[in-house]
């Protein structure tokens, strides 16, 4: 690479070194194609930004001197050694040296660099939240490849898929202790209406130990849960979503999803609130409970329109096996009644059940079962009086969520996955997916800074 002359800023503002800087590299190859001038010029002040970050840390690390006073405690130097550090611009190897508290025998060791630069796990914090940021996105590789194409030098897949799970399983730590501080600052969207909650379950492939020492892949359940507000006319304004793989259970997302509702209505306690989801026990039973500890009684439950409307064909499949025309007719009156009267669903399990009796053998108690499980309570199914309450009919937020949060990332061609990396990419994806993730990071990165002065 070539030689630059280094500027002197002594009497220069940066607007002037910045110019300066570029008539010279401009200078150097005036003469060559534009594209071979943006990619010389994108690796050389690639090059001049690892030199500087490598100068600028090497320095930090000779400010230390025999000892160092952290948090008000004497540190003595333990052990001179090097370290290598990544950052945006490659790999710098910096001598530093480790520090031991005064008094204490074989006590834990520090790096003071690490700590005055905030350097997480040898990563710069500039690399460490393209990290975590584009493993929230796509795997590894493809964030490698991304750096790559923006004429970055990152390190290799194995070191950012390391770096990756263990910034994401201390994200998931902290998120009970963050993120309440992120959500006392939220405010409510201008015209909002309702509040629209739901669960959901889905699947990941999860890569498990059987006899013989042999790995298999099992699907395990993973929940899914969504906070929405949305207008008078139901359209959703914002939406908060969280997953959780099965080994951590739902009960984390229900505190989330509590935590947002109890701060929104401590601003509006105006706003509708309602639960659409589909009709597993056990998501409303997990509803139930949380809603009872806010002592919240007016508020609406619904069965997801389409689950529904799924469950209406069945039983019309039942019926009328052989009539696909009558079926059809039949589905579109009732879809149409559904719109317009909160008591059509009494209307149609009446006429369901007048039909039953014409209808025999495994049918009939195939439609009996259907009937006895899901249209027990019709007080699930009003759903022409949801839309002036600016709630949803259905729970398209939680779906699209499952798909968004987990069937996109976590279930793509061969993926499989132990818990402590799936724990990492739900907490870093359910952040992203939440529009909370930055200003997640800027409180997340200061846990590893502390203030180092040499003694």
């Amino acid at each position: 690479m070539e030689t630059l002359r280094l500027l002197s800023t002594k009497d220069n503002s940066d607007e002037e070194l910045i110019a300066t800087l570029a008539r010279q590299l401009e200078a150097t190859h005036e003469a060559d194609a534009f594209e071979g001038f943006e990619k010389w010029l994108l690796v050389t002040l690639n090059e001049v930004g690892r030199r500087c970050v490598e100068q600028r840390l090497q320095r930090c690390a000779n400010a230390f001197g025999e000892r160092a006073i952290v948090d008000e405690q004497v540190y003595r130097k333990h052990q001179p050694g090097s370290a290598r550090y990544f950052t945006l611009f490659g790999a710098v190897q910096i001598r530093r040296s480790t520090y031991r508290r005064v008094g204490v025998h074989n006590g834990e060791t520090i790096v003071p660099l690490d700590g005055v630069a905030t350097l997480a796990y040898n990563t710069t914090p500039a690399l460490a939240f393209c990290i975590a940021q584009g493993v929230a996105k796509a795997p590894v590789r493809n964030v490698e490849q991304d750096l790559k194409a923006a004429h970055r030098v990152p390190p290799s897949v194995a070191t950012i898929d390391r770096i990756a799970r263990v910034l994401g399983g201390l994200v998931d730590d902290d998120v009970a202790e963050i993120e309440p501080q992120l959500r006392a600052v939220e405010a409510l969207p201008v015209g909002a209406k309702a509040v629209n909650i739901g669960l959901d379950r889905t699947t990941i492939p999860m890569e498990e130990r059987a006899k013989k020492r042999k790995c298999v892949v099992k699907y395990r359940m993973a929940y899914v849960g969504t906070f929405a507000v949305s207008d008078q006319h139901g359209t959703t304004l914002v939406a908060r979503r969280y997953a959780v793989p099965s080994h951590q259970g739902p009960q984390r997302i229900i505190e989330r999803i509590r935590a947002d509702l109890e701060h929104a209505l401590a601003q509006d306690p105006k706003l509708n609130v309602g639960v659409v989801q589909d009709g597993a026990a056990e998501l409303w039973a997990l509803m139930w409970e949380m809603l009872r500890s806010l002592k919240l009684r007016d508020y609406r439950q619904t069965i997801d329109r389409f689950h529904l409307m799924e469950k209406l064909a069945l039983c019309l499949s039942l019926i009328f096996p052989r009539d696909e025309r009558k079926r059809a007719g039949i589905l579109a009156r009732w879809n149409r009644s559904l719109d317009q009267n909160d008591r059509a669903i009494l209307h149609i399990r009446k006429w369901i059940y007048r039909e039953q009796r014409h209808v025999t053998g495994r049918r009939h108690e195939e439609l009996s079962k259907t009937i006895g499980c899901y249209f027990v309570n019709p007080s699930y199914f009003r759903y022409a009086s949801l839309a002036p309450l600016g709630l949803q009919q259905g729970s398209g937020v939680t779906e699209g969520a499952c798909k968004s949060l987990v069937t996109i990332r976590a279930k793509r061609s061969g993926q499989r996955w132990r818990p402590e990396g799936i724990r990492a990419v739900m907490a870093l994806r359910s952040l992203l997916n939440s529009d909370r993730f930055r200003p997640f990071w800027t409180i997340f990165i200061q846990r590893f800074h502390f203030e180092c002065a040499a003694a």
